[in-house]
Order: C-alpha cells, then structure tokens, then sequence
C-alpha cells in the first residue's frame, strides 16, 4: 500500500514591523498589567518603596501600550482597501492624488504587495453570510489575516454589494477569493450575474494576472465540475490560477471521512484540513511581480447587440 502524506504547510511570510509591534502590545498589556498589580500589593504589604515605584512604572508602560493603535492603515478607500493606484478601463494604472499625497513611489507599493498583498474575499452563496461559502471563507480568512489586507464583500442580502460598487475593490485587490454553493450542476445566481456585469472589464488590468482561489461547497456531486469551469472563467477574465488553489468541500464526503479518518482513501478528499494550503499558495502568487500580461482584443462598445435575424430567409 503507497502511504498518503500531506505536505506540511510552513509559514516563511516575513512580519512587517507594525505587525510585531502589534503581537508585543498584544503580549507586554496583559504582563504590565499584572506585574503592576503585584508590585503595588507587595509594596503596600512590605512598605518597600521601591516596589510602589517599579508599580508606577509598570502602570505607565501599561498606559503608554494601550495607546498604540490596533490598526496601521492609511485613511481607507471607498474600495476598502488601503490607497492604491487606481486603473483607467485602459488598463493603465493612472496615480491618485491621495497616493502621491503621501509620496509612495512604486517601489513602496511593490513592498507592501510583497509583504501584505490585498485580498479581495467574494462571498456568492445564496445565504450570504450565514451559509457554507461564509464559514469556508472564514476558515481561510484565519489563514490569510496574518499575512494579507483583506476587503470582504456579500453578493446577496441586505448588504450585498453589486459588480459596479465593487469596482473600486476588485482594481486595488492583488487577488481575489471566490466561494459559492452548488447549484443545479452550476455556481449560485448572484455570481453568475456578477460575472455577466462584469464583461466590460474583460482583460483589463481589473483582473490581468492576478491570481484568484475558488471554494466551491457542494451537498453530494457536481462540485467539481464547478470549480473547473468557474476557475475557466476566471482564466478568461484575464486572472491568473495558482497550483492547487481550488477546493470542494463535500457534504457526503465528510460523512466518509468521518466513519473512517484513518484509511487512505479518506486522505484523497478535500477536507478543511487543506485551507492552509490554499491560503499559501495564493498569498505566493499574490507577492509575485506583476508579469508584463498581454490582452487580446475583445468587443467592448457593442457585444450586448442582438445579431438574430428576427425574419431569416429560406
């Protein structure tokens, strides 16, 4: 019998410094905190001075931490994201003022891509944020924040957002995240409108090269043939696919796994278990160079034309 083995997934992501900075207010708050409290109650209990004098200390190191920030962004965007330069429907990226305002060269935005790349998260499921596609992207999500700038968007409910508000988005985002149910052999109805609206910015730089994932959920079967052909489309738009960056995560095949989690059979389901590497390999692409992609022509003034003949001849 062939052994299945997982790889294991190891995180080389380099921590900028604000995230640090971060992690150790997260860890020295509690500790100052703590440490203060003991320093005064000995203090009092012994009359030692010098213990009240190190409690001061550590009650001002506990006020100075509370004060750094829990974020480090700049002023946000109607796309959610930091400021990015925006895109004409060219595909040329054209400066905006707020992101000369700040005097960041290119060179600084190739930096933060390659440290924290923004991470568009499209949630298509017919039950918006409390369906199977908003727990998949959850559990991602816990692989991606750490690492990544992510904009959450719902296609459907109350809150859900059209392909025209999410334009701004979709041109900052350096990658995309797709999750939808299975449908009658398809994806759901909000995503294929979505993608329908869409068709103007095929291969513009909105999508060109970009890389994109796709968690498709399913009841029993179909989902595979879903995850193919959406990842075709995606292809098409002009995004780009990283290796082993789709996922259906089956309801039957749950059950199997479930009744025998240790046969070798039960290792070649996707599982949950496999999100970490979905989550590295697309936050690879996404720090890659952006390559010199080239489009080819497309219709872009007149392909909603109807071209039946209402009367054919013969």
């Amino acid at each position: 019998m062939i052994p299945h083995y997982k790889p294991v997934v190891r995180d080389f992501t380099p921590n900028p410094p604000q995230e640090i900075v971060k992690r150790l207010r997260t860890a020295l708050v509690p500790a100052a905190f703590l440490l203060g409290i003991t320093l005064a109650s000995t203090s009092f209990a012994t009359g030692d001075g010098r213990m009240l004098i190190g409690a001061y200390v550590c009650g001002a190191l506990f006020v100075a931490l509370l004060l750094i920030p829990k974020k480090w962004r700049t002023s946000p965007t109607r796309s959610g994201f930091a400021d990015a330069p925006a895109v004409s429907p060219s595909g040329q990226a054209q400066p905006q003022p707020q992101f000369q305002a700040q005097s960041q060269s290119q060179s600084d935005v190739a930096t933060m891509r390659a440290t924290r790349p923004r991470i568009l998260l499209l949630n298509a499921s017919l039950s918006g944020h409390e369906g199977n596609s908003a727990r998949l992207l959850a559990a991602l999500e816990a692989h991606l924040a750490p690492h990544a700038e992510l904009r959450r968007a719902v296609l459907v409910g109350a809150k859900g957002e059209s392909f025209a508000e999410l334009e701004p988005a979709l041109r900052a985002a350096d990658a995309f995240v797709f999750a939808t149910g299975t449908h009658w052999d398809s994806w759901s109805s909000p995503l294929q409108k979505f993608l329908e609206e869409s068709t103007p910015a095929e291969a513009t730089a909105l999508w060109l090269g970009k890389p994109a994932a796709v968690l498709i959920s399913e009841h029993s079967t179909g989902g595979k043939d879903v995850l193919s052909r959406l990842q075709g489309v995606l292809v098409t738009l002009g995004c780009a696919i990283p290796p082993l960056s789709g996922l259906v995560l089956s309801q039957t095949a749950q059950y199997a796994r479930a009744a025998n989690p240790t046969s070798a059979s039960a290792q070649d389901y996707w599982s949950p278990e496999d999100l970490p590497i979905i989550a590295h390999n697309l936050l690879a692409a996404a720090r890659q160079p952006r390559g010199d992609w080239r489009a080819w022509s497309v219709d872009r003034t007149d392909y909603a034309r109807a071209w039946i003949d209402p009367q054919p001849r013969g």
